[in-house]
């Protein structure tokens, strides 16, 4: 285990500036020495140096008055040694004191003199550890840190000698459990201060051992997120409320947009549908028209000249036709007055029948319309009737939750709370009467607690009297032996004075053999440099060599190999685990050339290690092959191949050799081949000529010839290759699709991608060169080696010298020696005469100390049975406080199921109201929807009485124009009259323009027809040649307007087209719908709809997900407390059993002490207190802070050993626990430290005889000029 092996202190408190040095053990080290010596300095000290900065906890107002406060001289001698030296020591009792400043060796206090500049005042403390078992994670045996503070705050912190910060050195001793505050160090008045604990703070002080703060500042941290969470939860569902409502107001007019833009469409639509048929019967037209102009062309010029033949025989009939003709001019003029009405007719009729089709279009339309309107009402009506029935439903669940709520508070009122009363009233009768008995148990319990006592007290003196006449024993047994040793001394004295009679003879026999010893030295010093000046000259040469052939690759594995292979995890070079028979050399370069120099590790982890090490150390390339990952790696079968040979080579060549020598490979082969053989010459001669023979043989992976106690990883480079024999087989193998190497070293990859040929490759013996280069090195050793001795020598030779000066010195010593010896053997005489009339003083005091321990043991008696009366009493009463106690606890009963009612009622009424407002919130939600949908129906209503209104209208204006029709129809039918009378006249007046003509008739027919016909041709011409130019615009302006718009809106005629009118009625009504929505319409309904619902979509995934993180909030807060909670019950029941432990130890198993969770009305523990009940030998359990000065130290170092068992340190500090104890305690706590201190190391400051005497290691401090002295007991051997 880690333990303070080493303190050092320089300039802290009360130690001067020259260092003190305590070595430390194991086990129980005790510091003792006189009040305000310095003893608790030395556990400051090492808090200190931990990192403690606290200045209560370092007892001092403020850090720079932990610097020892001296007058700037160094004391001589302000520390002591316990080793033996050259110096004086004074002998006092078992304690050496010696006046050397320097001294060795293990176990030893050292004072040494340090140079400390005078102009800057310091503190410097340092402690050293044992690392053995490496609990603090370095690798060193011993960890040493140190800390130094100027007087200017100014502060230093030491690792190993190298200057680090302080998280480093905390951290480093957090993983030994080393630092300080963490109950290791309980320094003077900790133990009254745990005493005075409440519960809460007991509570809080395990939970600050065992770190639940990490989980409070987890839930804290969850409960602001979950908070968060709520918060944006709530945002969102209002949001999706506010968005839900304005999508449910741009439906509608999201309707009407879309409405409004098919009608445009489809408009467009139809008016490209028109478009496209008149462009069709534009081109068909002026098809037409082409052929008609170049026809009339051709008539008008045969025509033209006709006509001037004809033109001069009508000459003479022009006037007579003319007379006929102002007779004819009148019945004209009445037929055109006719006509002109007819035509003003036709008009108006056609205009009446195209509104008379609008008009019951429109009443289609609205007829259409009308029915949806009332559907749509009907299915609102339907809505609202199950929102009353809901809303009547809700009514009369919240009347049953008032009436229930006033059911409920009736009986709360009336049963629990009168219940509970009475109740409470005999409860407080029950525990008055039982504070009257227990007053009356503590008047016995005092007297039977003065009995205990005064019995304690006489035991406790009869203990001491026994001490103290084991004491009286012990030193009349060491005295007994100390006269032995001083009769020994004497004899031995006798011995030493003879013997120095004798060394006056060994001396000048010792000058002459240093004489020749020196001699021999000189000529040895002569030859050993001759040979130095040699090896230095070879190892110069050697080491250029291997500089040389140690570049690159062969560098870089050199310089792993020669570092520390074994915890690199090396197991060697590839080329040095594996062997192979000469005859397979080439074929093994050929094919493991590239891994031969590799490093085999252990294992994976070993090669990364490596790989970092190589990056790190800037080396060379390097190949690596980790044992694990290749051990299990397994060879191909072995493959046999067929060949076919002639039987006249077969028995030319069998029983031969192959061609690369290997006669077993093939012998079975040529056998085969010979039997072929003579079985084929029974053919005939033809046949044996032409004969061909079929024989195999078996060739096995490259692996099989290799030996090495790693198969795996011979398998791993050598065994997916195949030996051959001959380069044709190797090729036959690599077809097949193996890798195929032959004895000559011709290296084929599967299906024979590649081939290698490697002749005379020769890899490095790099593990001789290795071996060479560390015979250099150990040559240089021994080099360096023989130059330190000769260089010893030299000195020998000199010390020599010395030494016969010495040997002359001494010879007068010995005499004085002598005459020491005569003196001391008398002084001893004198004190084997002394301690012998001791031994007679103590074995009389023995004798009256046994005498009085009898007197003692009488007063015991008579207070044992005194005692025994009390107690009958004493359980009389206890008799009644347990009757009472069981009253009260079914007193407690009752009342605890009283409010258990009393709290299930109150949350009843709780629920209630939750469930009231649930059902008030859900009926005003109700009655919103149901005045919006009333809302909604009076809209319809009105649109259907609009509707209707419409609908009359256009009946109205169909009626009307039907009637106007009739009578137009009517007066066209008599104007039709009239024209057929004025017809009548106008042939009348033709017959006789008839009979002019006939006269006429055959001079002009020819002539009026020609005439006639030209005429026509030739305004027919103008026609046409204008129509064609119109249509030719026309199509040309159609195909402008059709444009690219064909392939978006679609030309088909679906409703068939023969003069356009139906699709003109049908655009018509569409044009009306079209300009009557138009005004009313929002043009953005659709796309604000749209981003509504993308929005109301991610709205509702964003609810989702912050639902579903609400919930992991929610059982991660659930995970934390359910974790704080264990880990605290089981932190609680390891103190409690420790408490329990420890107090029987402490009372020798007649007394107990436990500790109790306080109750709490809900399952919270961590809002309760922790009781620590406590019960002394023959008295009542109490709690600790009700307990009398003595009986509180011992429960609270009961509570504060048991806390320690929570993280157990390698080392407690202990500053005068045990100050308030008694010895009879004093011995009892001293059995737990012992035991403890075979677990960890105890530092520990105490006063107590008892406890310095079983301790393994004693110092003791006291004070000199205000400086602080330690020096170190020597515990006897026997011991």
């Amino acid at each position: 285990m880690v333990y303070i092996k080493r303190v050092e202190i320089s300039g802290f408190k009360s130690f001067a500036r020259k260092s003190t040095i305590l070595n430390l053990d194991k086990g129980l080290v005790c510091i003792t020495g006189p009040n305000g010596s310095g003893k608790s300095n030395i556990l400051d000290a090492i808090a200190f140096a931990l990192g403690e900065n606290s200045v209560r906890a370092l007892r001092v107002d403020r850090l720079q008055s932990l610097i020892h406060d001296s007058d700037g001289r160094d004391r001589e001698g302000d520390g002591i040694n316990d080793d033996e030296g050259e110096g004086m020591e004074k002998d006092v009792g078992n304690v050496t004191v010696v006046d050397d400043d320097y001294g060795s060796g293990d176990g030893t206090v050292k004072i040494r003199k340090d140079k400390v500049d005078g102009r800057r005042r310091a503190i410097k403390v340092s402690i050293t550890f044992d690392n053995s078992d490496r609990r603090i994670p370095m690798d060193s045996n011993t960890i040493t840190i140190a800390r130094e503070m100027y007087e200017n705050g100014e502060n230093h912190y030491y690792l190993n000698g190298k200057h680090v910060n302080k998280s480093t050195i905390t951290n480093l001793l957090d993983v030994a459990l080393a630092t300080p505050n963490k109950l290791n160090i309980v320094q003077q008045g900790m133990v009254m201060r745990i005493a005075e604990l409440n519960p809460e703070e007991r509570r809080r002080i395990i939970e600050e051992i065992i770190g639940l703060s990490y989980f409070d500042e987890k839930k804290e941290e969850a409960m602001k997120q979950l908070g968060e969470a709520d918060r944006r939860l709530e945002v969102a569902l209002a949001r999706m409320g506010e968005i839900r409502s304005r999508i449910d107001e741009l439906e509608q007019e999201r309707n009407d947009q879309l409405r409004l833009e098919f009608l445009a469409r489809e408009i467009e639509r139809l008016k490209r549908i028109q478009m496209r048929h008149a462009l069709k019967h534009t081109r068909e037209r002026l098809a037409a028209l082409d052929n008609i102009i170049r026809q009339r062309k051709e008539e008008a010029e045969h025509i033209s000249k006709s006509i001037e033949e004809l033109r001069g025989r009508i000459t003479a009939l022009e006037d007579e036709r003319s007379r006929f003709i102002k007779q004819v001019e009148e019945s004209s003029k009445a037929k055109a007055e006719i006509s002109r009405q007819l035509s003003s007719m036709i008009m108006r009729v056609e205009q009446l029948k195209a509104m008379l089709n609008a008009n019951q279009s429109r009443v289609l339309t609205i007829g259409k319309s009308i029915p949806m309107l009332i559907r749509e009402k009907d299915t609102i009506l339907t809505r609202v009737k199950v929102v009353e029935q809901e809303i009547s439903r809700l009514k009369d669940a919240l009347n049953r939750l008032i009436e229930e709520k006033r059911k409920v508070e009736e009986e709360l009122k009336n049963n629990v709370s009168s219940r509970l009363s009475m109740l409470s009233k005999s409860y407080s009768e029950k525990r008055e009467e039982e504070k009257g008995v227990e007053d009356e148990v503590k008047m016995l319990m005092n007297d039977y607690s003065s009995i205990e006592l005064r019995i304690a007290s006489l035991d406790e003196r009869i203990k001491v009297s026994n001490e103290s006449i084991m004491t009286l024993q012990r030193r009349n047994e060491g005295m007994l032996e100390e006269i032995n040793n001083l009769n020994l001394l004497l004899s031995r004295l006798s011995s030493k004075r003879a013997e120095y009679a004798g060394e006056l003879d060994m001396l000048d026999d010792t000058l002459k053999k240093i004489e020749t010893r020196k001699r021999g030295l000189v000529k040895q010093i002569d030859g050993a440099s001759s040979i130095l000046e040699r090896a230095e000259y070879v190892t110069t040469r050697y080491q250029a060599e291997i500089d040389v052939a140690m570049q690159g690759e062969d560098g870089t594995i050199a310089r792993l190999m020669e570092s520390d292979a074994h915890r690199l995890g090396i197991v060697g070079i590839l080329q040095g685990l594996i062997g192979w028979d000469a005859r397979y050399a080439r074929a093994v370069m050929a094919v493991g050339s590239n891994w031969l120099k590799a490093l085999v590790v252990r294992d994976v982890g070993s090669m990364l290690a490596i790989l970092e090490h190589v990056k790190g150390s800037g080396l060379g390339r390097i190949a690596i092959i980790p044992l694990d990952m290749v051990e299990r790696c397994e060879e191909i079968k072995s493959i046999r191949l067929r060949k076919k040979r002639s039987g006249i080579n077969n028995s030319n060549n069998g029983g031969g050799k192959s061609k690369n020598g290997d006669a077993d490979s093939y012998r079975n082969a040529d056998n085969s081949s010979t039997h072929a053989n003579n079985s084929a010459r029974t053919v005939g001669a033809e046949d044996e000529a032409n004969s061909i023979i079929n024989y195999e043989h078996v060739l096995h992976p490259l692996s099989h010839f290799i030996t090495s106690r790693y198969r795996g990883l011979v398998n791993f480079i050598f065994g997916d290759t195949i030996l051959t024999y001959s380069r044709d087989d190797a090729i036959v193998i690599a077809r097949r699709g193996y890798r195929a190497v032959t004895m000559d070293g011709e290296f084929f990859e599967p299906s024979m991608k590649a081939a290698t040929l490697d002749i005379n490759t020769k890899v490095s013996d790099i593990v001789r060169m290795i071996a060479r280069s560390r015979s250099v090195r150990e040559l240089r050793d021994a080099i360096s080696l023989l130059r330190q001795v000769i260089e010893k020598k030299r000195e020998e030779v000199k010390n020599m010298d010395a030494i016969m000066q010495d040997i002359e010195g001494k010879r007068r010593e010995i005499m004085t020696n002598i005459a020491k010896i005569d003196a001391e053997m008398e002084q001893v005489k004198g004190t084997v005469a002394r301690y012998e009339q001791i031994l007679k003083d103590n074995s009389d005091r023995i004798g009256r100390l046994r005498e009085e321990m009898l007197g003692m043991q009488r007063q015991i008696n008579a207070l044992i049975s005194e005692r025994s009366a009390i107690e009958g009493k004493i359980s009389i009463l206890k008799g009644r406080m347990e009757a009472l106690g069981r009253d009260k606890a079914g007193l407690e009963k009752a009342m605890e199921e009283m409010n258990d009612m009393k709290s299930l009622l109150t949350s009843k009424l709780e629920q209630i109201d939750r469930e009231m407002r649930g059902l008030m919130s859900s009926i005003s939600s109700r009655n919103s929807e149901r005045d919006g949908m009333l809302r909604r129906i009076e809209d319809i209503r009105k649109s259907l009485e609009q509707a209707k209104a419409d609908a009359r209208e256009s009946a109205q204006t169909v009626r009307r124009c039907g009637d106007e029709l009739n009578m137009l129809v009517e007066e066209l039918r008599v104007m039709r009259d009239k024209e057929q009378e004025v017809i009548d006249v106008s042939s009348s007046s033709l017959a006789r323009l008839q009979r002019y003509d006939e006269e006429l008739r055959s001079l002009v027919s020819d002539e009026k027809r020609l005439s006639k016909q030209l005429s026509n041709l030739e305004r027919e011409l103008v026609l046409y040649n204008k129509e064609y130019g119109d249509l030719k615009s026309k199509e040309e302006g159609l195909i402008r307007e059709l444009g690219s718009g064909d392939d978006e809106y679609g030309y088909d005629d679906e409703y068939g087209y023969d003069d356009g009118s139906y699709i003109n009625t049908i655009l018509k009504g569409l044009e009306e719908e079209y300009n009557m929505l138009k005004s009313n319409v929002n043009q953005l309904a659709n796309r604000s709809y749209i981003q509504l619902i993308d929005g109301y979509r991610g709205m509702s995934e964003k609810k989702n997900q912050l639902e579903e993180e609400r919930n992991a909030i929610v059982r991660f807060i659930e995970q934390i407390e359910g974790e704080k909670r264990q880990l605290f019950l089981d932190a609680f029941s390891r103190v409690d059993r420790e408490v329990r432990s420890i107090f029987a130890t402490m009372t020798d198993s007649a007394g107990a002490a436990w500790l109790e969770i306080d109750d709490t009305d809900g399952d919270d523990i961590f809002s309760s207190g922790l009781t620590f009940i406590v019960q002394f030998p023959n008295k009542p359990a109490r709690e600790s802070n009700s307990l009398s000065g003595g009986e509180k130290t011992i429960a609270a170092i009961t509570f504060l050993l048991a806390l320690q068992s929570l993280k157990p340190a390698p080392f407690y500090l202990f500053d005068e626990i045990d100050a308030h104890l008694d010895s009879v305690n004093t011995e009892r706590l001293k059995r737990i430290i012992r035991e403890r201190a075979n677990i960890s190391q105890i530092i520990m400051v105490t006063l107590k005889d008892a406890l310095v005497a079983s301790a393994d290691m004693i110092y003791g401090v006291y004070a000199r000029d205000g400086v602080s002295q330690v020096i170190r007991y020597r515990i006897p051997l026997a011991r």
